[in-house]
């Protein structure tokens, strides 16, 4: 069974530790972004075409408003990178959007984006009846250089979602919480086996981590 990084009261609890997480003095670190490999993974796999992938609107609903900026060297049509950005508004939108409540709605995508229900499906289940939102901002995602090993990868992204829940974003700065979707390539298809929204020790030099607390 792929691990889901964060029970279902995790995700409910992330979203109003995004507004202090990163932004403590012990963490905080305003010199330049490390610099990153990047790996391209279209040679490996492909995105899912299956419509149930396709069906996740990155730009969010008329519920949850989704805005993602591409960090420099991110390809916006490498497969890990659209398979970590769908996951991730499915996460969003499944906990959030009235629109996204049922279990069929999600199966359906789950089942052509991720390598099981226990990747979203079962995690959100819970939360999705009693989670609100006060914020009418978007959500805001920056998408980090994703790191490729073979047939394995993860997706790295900063979530500040400070106007979506009803905290005043600070546009000038791409402060953030750190989230991570991992990725395997199975049949030639990359799909995704789990998600972290608050990865304590996401790399050994901390440089996806600090990157959230760079200004733009």
């Amino acid at each position: 069974m792929n691990t889901h990084w964060g029970t279902a009261a995790a995700v409910a609890l992330t979203l109003a530790l995004t507004t202090t997480a990163c932004t403590s003095d012990d963490r905080a670190d305003r010199s330049p972004a490390p610099t990153v490999t990047i790996t391209t993974s279209e040679a490996r796999a492909t995105a899912s075409e299956d419509p149930g992938a396709q069906a996740v609107p990155l730009a969010g609903d008329a519920h949850l408003k989704i805005q993602w900026t591409l960090d420099k060297g991110v390809n916006g049509s490498d497969p890990v990178v659209d398979v970590g950005r769908r996951t991730l508004a499915l996460v969003y939108l499944a906990t959030f959007s009235p629109a996204w409540r049922s279990d069929a709605a999600i199966r359906k995508v789950s089942a052509a984006l991720t390598a099981g229900d226990e990747v979203v499906l079962e995690p959100t289940r819970s939360t999705r009846a009693t989670s609100q939102r006060a914020g009418k901002g978007p959500l805001l995602i920056t998408v980090q250089p994703p790191e490729v090993n073979g047939d394995t990868a993860v997706f790295w992204a900063c979530l500040d979602s400070r106007g979506a829940f009803d905290r005043e974003p600070l546009h000038k700065l791409n402060i953030g919480t750190l989230a991570s979707v991992s990725v395997t390539a199975t049949d030639g298809v990359w799909k995704a086996t789990q998600y972290n929204l608050k990865p304590e020790d996401p790399t050994s030099d901390d440089r996806y981590y600090q990157r959230c607390q760079q200004p733009e």
